[in-house]
């Protein structure tokens, strides 16, 4: 039984409104791939009471069975990334005889799909992406491509279907954004930098996700004692955390750490 059918996989093209996106790929394993959707025309034929999907690796037996009933859609959410599929469809009858196997079709898809950015007319951006269900993706923001300039917004998991949705409202209050997306949940802190001023003070700066609630703290020794809070401070819209320690130059040793509220 000979039918059309064609893959629908959802695959999004990157696009430019303000800010840019860029590929990133956290290396884990195994990678699963984004969840593919495929359907059929039904055949004119009344003796039709469902469909199967089979879909294996083409190197193996396509083994995977999935019962379909009659539904002209299936979507399929466990296989490996990057590894290249065989899929068909078969009809059966009312006694559960199958048909002869549809044309197959060779699929190869990605850990991760593409990032979509859409800009809202308040000039906040919505970041739209697809990985495997479950998945705990980080979502990363830079004002250049240059490296060591990433910060994390948030990490987010994607839903059910492989969706993966975010607003970035801070975008807003910036003149440009750069995104890219790591299939692993990344550090919502970046490494404190700590610089000792011509006047004695001690500057002490890190990356959150904007406007989140940190708090610097300090002690005298690195594993005893108590820590003390020198600031509470709100992340800028650029991820800034950034304190002056004026009571530095009255210790013989200082030691920070950075925590949210």
């Amino acid at each position: 039984m000979p039918f059309f059918f064609p893959i629908k996989c959802g695959l999004w093209i990157v696009f430019v409104v303000v800010m840019c996106a860029a590929p990133f790929v956290a290396i884990s394993a195994p990678l699963y791939s984004i969840p593919v959707t495929l359907g059929w025309n039904p055949p004119n034929d009344p003796n039709v009471k469902g469909y199967v999907l089979y879909y294996g690796l083409t190197n193996q037996s396509a083994t995977n069975r999935v019962v379909v009933g009659t539904n002209l859609t299936v979507t399929v959410t466990n296989m490996l990334a990057n590894a290249t599929y065989r899929l068909y469809a078969v009809s059966y009858n009312t006694v559960n005889v199958e048909s002869q196997p549809s044309n197959q079709l060779l699929v190869t898809l990605p850990a991760i799909s593409s990032v979509k950015i859409a800009c809202h007319t308040n000039r906040t951006m919505k970041l739209d992406c697809r990985a495997a269900a479950g998945t705990v993706c980080g979502i990363q923001f830079s004002p250049t491509m240059l490296p060591g300039s990433w910060r994390t917004l948030t990490n987010v998991s994607a839903n059910a279907l492989g969706n993966i949705a975010l607003i970035d409202e801070s975008s807003s209050r910036v003149p440009k954004r750069f995104y890219r997306v790591a299939l692993s949940a990344q550090p919502l802190l970046s490494a404190m930098q700590i610089k000792a001023l011509t006047n004695g003070n001690v500057q002490v700066s890190c990356g959150a996700p904007p406007d989140s609630r940190c708090r610097i703290q300090y002690r005298a020794k690195p594993n005893t004692g108590t820590w003390l809070t020198l600031t509470n401070l709100t992340a800028d819209a650029e991820g800034n955390v950034v304190a002056t320690d004026t009571t530095a130059r009255l210790a013989s040793s200082r030691f920070y750490r950075t925590t949210f509220q």
